[in-house]
């Protein structure tokens, strides 16, 4: 399996945040163990260097890059000219951020790992939490 965590899925993992559903949990303990795949789009990255500058979450960057690093079943991924034709095709996410996300996995085929309720409305793949 291949999933694509959005950026609270993978900073609620990486700090046994409570408020990380159970699915999204098991799944990135799978990619984790080496047992599926994790795309992570570098909006993902962006987004939580964004908040790690504005303080609003505790892990640094730097200790998320290693986790990905260490795990080699997690491949981060650019924003590249396919995964933009794929973001003109979701249209029923409103956030620019949330629709990389989606197109993201559309282009490579996975599951979103999200809360967010507008992403998992989308009919542009598949979302578990």
């Amino acid at each position: 399996m291949v999933y694509v965590p959005d950026t609270h899925t993978l900073v609620w993992y990486l700090t046994a945040d409570r408020r990380l559903g159970a699915q999204a949990k098991a799944a990135l303990s799978q990619v984790d163990r080496g047992e599926a795949q994790a795309i992570v789009p570098i909006i993902v990255l962006t987004e939580i260097l964004d908040l790690e500058e504005k303080g609003r979450i505790a892990i640094r960057l730097e200790s998320l890059l290693q986790h990905l690093q260490k795990h080699s079943h997690y491949q981060i991924v650019p924003y590249t000219l396919q995964v933009l034709v794929a973001v003109r095709e979701v249209r029923d996410v409103p956030e620019l951020h949330d629709r990389i996300i989606v197109a993201t996995a559309k282009h490579y085929g996975a599951t979103v790992l999200s809360k967010d309720p507008a992403i998992a409305a989308s009919t542009a793949a598949k979302t578990i939490w």
